[in-house]
């Protein structure tokens, strides 16, 4: 297990960032503040990677191929996630989402090279990295497109894309990295347990939190496929922004993965495992990590600007980048919502401005 994994070398490291900016955090010339502020932020950032080095990359240059995970369940393996495919005979497939559009011409070229004809595609959830080639899967091959009411919506209309973002991204960015609107063949029933497409049958797994009607899939081989519940633990170690909608309903869906027993599991960002218990538990344990981290830098009532900028400081974020500082926004935003829903923090209104501190 992880447990206690990161503690100690954070501890020196987040005391002098502390006595770096003690001004900024409000505990400047008070030694013994200092010290329990460090000691604090310390022991909540226990789960999280936190260096001055840049964050990981999730996207790499390569050309796509298959990889087989289990007798007729394969993956599409990009430079940023594996894409799962299902073999309903040696020509005839089903793929479970489709990618980034950047990958797309790569993506329909390994198909093509393997003589694989698209049927149908199934789909987790609206993010543009999971539909960004349905509508070329679809002119290419005639694939049908599967998926839920909600996921239907984001895809007809850019603007229904907009609320997950929280200020990262504008109507004019979703509807850039969308290309096109587009609309289903069929609309999958969310709160079933599985759906037939060309004749299989494939398990539905409930993940809500990341957004809005995010679910999972299980092939007819016993393999599941996770989506964006459960990330890898080279990618999640890394990463410093919490992407999800909801973080209460997040941590219970990793919690869920956890206790998963299926023979293998596909991870969209980005890889295949036999065992899941253990990394989606890390995942679980990070978020919740990321939202200890946050609690403990309001000791005093502090506006969300001002989170945010403790927030960057402790994480060595860019803080002159606009898109890191835009983010990091998203970030607090989210997490800001779980402490207060659960009482962590306490809020109140001080000169037309919204302050925040750790009950």
């Amino acid at each position: 297990m992880y447990t206690g994994l990161y503690v100690f070398p954070f501890f020196a490291y987040h005391r002098k960032t502390v006595e770096k900016h003690g001004l900024s955090l409000g505990v400047a010339g008070d030694p013994g503040k200092l010290w329990i502020l460090a000691r604090e932020v310390a022991i909540s950032a226990r789960w999280c990677i936190i260096t001055k080095k840049r964050g990981v990359s999730m996207r790499q240059k390569i050309q796509p191929y298959l990889e087989q995970v289990k007798e007729n369940t394969w993956c599409i393996v990009t430079g940023y996630a594996r894409i799962p495919l299902y073999k309903l005979n040696k020509q005839d497939v089903i793929l479970i989402d489709s990618g980034i559009p950047e990958d797309g011409k790569g993506i329909v070229a390994c198909l093509q090279k393997a003589r694989l004809n698209v049927k149908a595609v199934l789909t987790s959830h609206k993010h543009p990295d999971h539909i960004g080639n349905h509508l070329l899967l679809r002119r290419t091959f005639g694939a049908k497109l599967y998926m839920s009411r909600y996921t239907a919506a984001a895809c007809a209309e850019p603007m229904n894309q907009v609320e997950s973002y929280l200020g990262i991204a504008s109507y004019r960015n979703i509807a850039q990295m969308m290309v096109e609107e587009f609309v289903p063949d069929v609309v999958i029933d969310w709160r079933g347990d599985s759906l037939e497409a060309e004749g299989v049958r494939f398990g539905i797994l409930h993940f809500p939190g990341h957004c809005a009607e995010h679910m999972g899939f299980v092939t007819a081989d016993n393999v599941a496929y996770l989506a964006d519940t459960v990330l890898s633990k080279k990618i999640v170690t890394k990463l410093r922004t919490s992407f999800c909608t909801c973080v209460e309903l997040d941590l219970r869906s990793k919690e869920a993965a956890s206790k998963l027993k299926y023979d293998r599991y596909i991870l969209a960002h980005n890889e295949v495992c036999d065992s899941i218990e253990e990394l989606a538990i890390l995942n679980r344990d990070i978020l919740q990590g990321k939202a200890d981290l946050l609690a403990s830098l309001a000791q005093d009532y502090v506006t969300l600007e001002e989170l945010v900028r403790r927030l960057m400081i402790f994480t060595g974020n860019d803080m002159s980048s606009v898109h890191k500082i835009r983010g990091t926004h998203h970030n607090v935003h989210v997490l800001l919502d779980y402490l207060l829903d659960t009482g962590v923090f306490t809020c109140r209104a001080r000169d037309g401005k919204l302050q925040y501190k750790k009950q």
